[in-house]
């Protein structure tokens, strides 16, 4: 058995500002010398298929790792830590799964089928207001759409949502490691904390006729599941998770499909198409690079890995795996794949709010295409980090635009 520190791995450079647009370049090189393992400057990146599959779901070997980019960020006596710290997706054990289970069925899919009316009015109502502009940068509309739809869930007024997604983008700009964050992540949650605050007290005072998923927050509150500061904190985690999954997914299917004309115009007529076109998109090229610290010693195919190693699960990039898919670098939704994506993670951290992601996506994908047609760059991309949450950070495009093909609530199903 072969201790990782003393295998002769490949370097990834995810710190190089080329890396981000094209990781897959790199990793294929990687793989030429270790089939799934390689080394960055904080430790290691799996990127093998199979290997995230199986070790991002050792749930009894690996604890979530949020205290390291605190740490080296300097913060550790904050605020900003507590949260971090103490986030679902930071908990672990028991506390853990009463956090996670006081949601109950708020987040299964039978449940968020009940919301699928209120995401085509709020698509439908933001591709009223953009599309007839002609030409933006899609990313900014990417990331006012599913805002807007978790503000409509929980019964809040979007008026604070433009100083706050300032707030959400350096919080998952966390993995950059970069000090210039630190007085936007300190601001922010101050922010987060004061408007969550707020809600929930505006709530508890007036009671709502017809009950939503933040009453459902309350009650498990109320029913002695979750304290106030657990209330707060997972209201104020789902708002920035919910904000830059879709987002970064929506603004980098719009990306590939722009050079995929045909399959674009399939959207705005197939709603299921447009759910395979997710999908396959997930498994091509996601947006999340998991973290984890090992609590436990273990072994895995020939590599001891003792307690305390940093691990980063490539979930945006296993899909590109040739091991484990066919033409792992085609892009083909009409493909039926042997394997399924990864893109929510694995284990009792699988993304809670995966169905919710799926269902706006799609959605989403279906109208802006029956609205933005003929989509084309208008000028040069940027990209966002890789270690952490990925994706672009401009997309600016111009497209024809055309006008609504019916009312949100006569979509198709």
């Amino acid at each position: 058995m072969a201790l990782i520190g003393e295998l002769d791995l490949p370097y990834l450079d995810i710190n190089d500002a080329a890396f981000p647009g094209d990781p897959f370049t790199a990793i294929d090189s990687a793989r030429k010398k270790h089939p799934w393992l390689a080394r960055i400057d904080v430790g290691y990146f799996v990127h093998g298929y199979h290997a995230v599959r199986d070790l991002a779901g050792m749930d009894d070997h690996l604890v979530p790792d949020f205290g390291t980019v605190v740490e080296q960020l300097g913060l550790s006596d904050t605020p900003w830590a507590d949260f971090q710290r103490n986030v679902l997706t930071a908990m672990t054990g028991e506390k853990h799964w009463r956090v996670r289970m006081s949601t109950g069925d708020t987040f299964l899919p039978r449940n968020m089928k009940r919301h699928i009316g209120l995401i085509r009015e709020q698509a439908a109502a933001m591709l009223d207001e953009w599309a007839p502009m002609g030409a933006f940068d899609f990313v900014e509309f990417a990331a006012t759409y599913p805002v807007s739809v978790m503000c409509r869930l929980v019964g809040a007024s979007t008026d604070e949502m433009p100083k706050l997604r300032a707030a959400f983008e350096a919080q998952s700009r966390v993995g950059s490691r970069n000090p210039d964050l630190i007085p936007t992540l300190l601001a922010g949650f101050d922010l987060m904390w004061d408007f969550t605050d707020r809600l929930v007290r505006e709530r508890e005072a007036n009671p709502v006729a017809e009950p939503n998923m933040l009453d459902e927050f309350i009650a498990a509150k109320n029913a002695g599941t979750i304290d106030e500061k657990e209330l707060r904190y997972l209201i104020m985690t789902l708002f920035p998770a919910g904000y830059d999954t879709s987002k970064n997914a929506l603004a980098l299917i719009l990306h590939y499909m722009i050079d995929r004309p045909d399959a674009w115009r399939r959207c705005a007529e197939d709603l299921d198409y447009c759910r395979r076109v997710t999908e396959e998109m997930f498994r091509y090229h996601s947006t999340v690079t998991q973290k984890r610290r090992v609590a436990r010693a273990f072994d895995y195919d020939g590599v001891h890995i003792p307690v305390g190693t940093f691990l980063a699960f490539g979930t945006s990039t296993a899909g590109r795996d040739p091991r484990a898919f066919e033409n792992a670098d085609m892009f083909d939704p009409d493909l039926d794949r042997d394997n399924r994506n990864l893109a929510f993670g694995r284990g009792v951290h699988m993304c809670l709010g995966q169905h919710l992601a799926r269902a706006e996506i799609a959605e989403g994908i279906h109208l802006i295409a029956q609205r933005i047609t003929n989509p084309r760059r208008t000028g040069p991309i940027a990209w966002r980090q890789f270690l952490g949450i990925g994706g672009l950070e401009t997309l600016p495009i111009a497209f024809d635009p055309a006008p609504p093909r019916m009312k949100p609530g006569e979509a198709d199903a």
